[in-house]
Formats: C-alpha cells, structure tokens, sequence
C-alpha cells in the first residue's frame, strides 16, 4: 500500500512526513498537486489488483481556492474515488457540503492538527483499505471458483464425440422447459433425428470419416435450433434430439424443414455400397400442449402425472421409427 501526500508546501511536507516514518513504514510518494496524484494513480489501478490512500493537504489558511480546484479533478476523474483520501482543511464548514456530494471515500483532519490524531485518522484509512484489499481478492478468488465450476459443468453435460449436450443434459433440459411451458400454457416440441442407414457408417470402428461426418450434421442441427429456449443433445448412439420450447408443431415442422435443407446441402458422401449417394437423415416430430396433458391426467386420475414428460420423448421416438420406415430423409409428426 503506497501513500500519497499531495502538497505544494515544503514545510508541511516535511512534518507530515517526519510525523508518518516515525509510526508507519509504508511508502510514501509526494505530488505536488492533484494532477500528479492523477498520474501516479492512474498508471497503478490499470492492474486493480491493489488499493492506496492519498493524504490531501488542499487547504491551508488563504487556500480556499485549493479546495474548489481538487474537487473538481477528482469529480472529473472516477477512479479516485475508488481512493481513500484524507483531506487537511483549516476550515470545516468550507468543505462539508462539497465533500457530501461526492460518492468517494474520505476523512477530513482540520488544520492545525495534532500529530496523534492525525495518524489515527491515516491508519484508520489504512485498515479500511486493507479490508477492501481482502475483499477484492476474495471475490477473485470466488469469481474464478465460479469460473471453474462452469467448466466442470460443461464437460460433465457435453458430449465429446460431437459437442452437443449429452443425455443428462438433455432430459434436465426438457423437464426444466416442460414445467416452465406447463405455467405459461406454452406448447413445447420435440425432435428425434437419426442418420438414415446409421449402422454402415459404423461398420468399420475407428472410421475417421464417418466421425467427421457425424461431426458434421451435429453442427448443421445446432444451427438450426439456436434460440435461448433450444437445445440439441444426443440422446442415444445415433440420435440426436432437439428440444423446441415455446414451438406448435407448425414451428417444429418448419425447423425439421431446415435441418433436411442443412443436411442435404452438406453432400456428405455415403460409404461404398450405400443406398444414397449422400447422407440424408429421418426425424420424428412431437408436439404437446403439457397444460392439457396435466389436465387430462388429473381428470383420469392419473398417477403418472410426474412423468408426462417422458410421453414427449416416447412420441418423438414413434414419429422417427415411422419416417425410417417410409424410406427416410424426410419427417414426420405425432
């Protein structure tokens, strides 16, 4: 911690300086004015990882002007009041109301002081500063717990094959945006899309081109579904699901429309003996209104009325065994 005496008087220099080596051992830098207090400060808080206080001999007798013209740099310069400051005036009543209408951080010691006081008035600002010192460096030190929590998070819900969110996260997902459908009587959609003859791109393990390939329609499937309330997450080996929040089934058959595009404009060649000469996928739609499912539960007496998400999921999967069966490379809904 740096202490900065700013005076343009030798003689209080030399006292305050004399009165402060005897109790403290902190550095103590002299400014002849505001502005060079400005200069040193402002080269030292472009790091932010530390705090100073500024001693402020502003206002000797006959000073008054000196009072009026400190105020308004430090009014014009913000990070000084990040700063502690001390300011020494003869006269109290000069100052007040200046001083309470700044936001900054500062004690007042009147002139002439005793030498006592005045140090207890500086290690009290040394102790506020040492406190915020500590605070700082705790909610750094919180921030980058935080900061490693998220990745943890991260690589506990992704999928490291394709990028996408994994399984768990996929049906955290779909119960969080069902309930939250389920409040606001919003409709809430599901895909279920799987690579049409899926088992020859895997017939050969290790095969780097079909892991591209894979790599490639999860990508085309996540641009396809990127607003806040979407997620694509593999579901299974060889499905990817895509959760539609606040999406009718016209909505969900729109999206399905544009990740057929996505992937068809990819011209991802098929392996020898295939079919298609390029990749073309098969998607199952479903789309529910999860306040009439409730309803229709409640008035059935239905027990199961906790897992009504997993109809969604279930009826997704029934729309893509259909679209398989009808050849592929198109959707169908439920």
């Amino acid at each position: 911690m740096v202490i900065y005496l700013v005076t343009d008087d030798k003689e209080t220099r030399k006292n305050v300086e004399l009165v402060l080596g005897r109790v403290l051992k902190n550095q103590v830098l002299h400014a002849r004015d505001i502005s060079q207090l400005i200069d040193y400060t402002g080269l030292r808080m472009k790091d932010r990882s530390f705090f100073d206080i500024g001693l402020v001999i502003v206002s000797l007798p006959g000073k008054r002007q000196g009072i009026q013209n400190a105020l308004k740099i430090i009014r014009e310069n913000q990070h000084l009041l990040n700063i502690p400051l001390l300011f020494v005036i003869s006269n109290f009543s000069s100052l007040d109301t200046d001083l309470s209408s700044d936001q900054g951080l500062f004690d007042i010691v009147k002139y002439p002081y005793a030498d006592d006081e005045f140090v207890l008035r500086v290690r009290a600002l040394m102790r506020f500063t040492e406190e915020r010192q500590y605070m700082s460096d705790l909610e750094k030190e919180l921030e980058s717990a935080s900061v490693k929590i998220m990745e943890v998070q991260n690589i506990i819900t992704t999928d490291s094959r394709s990028g996408l969110s994994n399984k768990r996260k996929l049906i955290e997902f779909i119960y969080h945006e069902w309930g939250r459908c389920l409040r606001n009587e919003w409709p809430i959609s599901l895909l279920a899309i799987q690579i049409d003859n899926f088992a020859e791109y895997t017939a050969v393990p290790g095969n780097v081109k079909a892991e591209e390939s894979f790599q490639q329609v999860a990508k085309a499937i996540k641009d396809s579904a990127n607003r806040p309330g979407d997620l694509a997450a593999i579901h299974s080996r060889g499905i990817i699901m895509v959760c539609l929040s606040e999406t009718n089934a016209e909505g969900a058959s729109h999206v399905s429309k544009k990740v057929l595009l996505k992937i068809s404009g990819l011209k991802i060649k098929t392996p020898p003996g295939s079919k298609n000469s390029h990749l073309t996928i098969s998607i199952g739609i479903s789309s529910r209104f999860p306040e009439n499912l409730y309803k229709g539960a409640r008035k059935l007496k239905s027990g199961t009325g906790q897992r009504i998400p997993d109809q969604l999921i279930e009826s997704a999967f029934n729309s893509l065994r259909e679209a398989v069966s009808k050849g592929g490379n198109q959707a169908c809904t439920s």
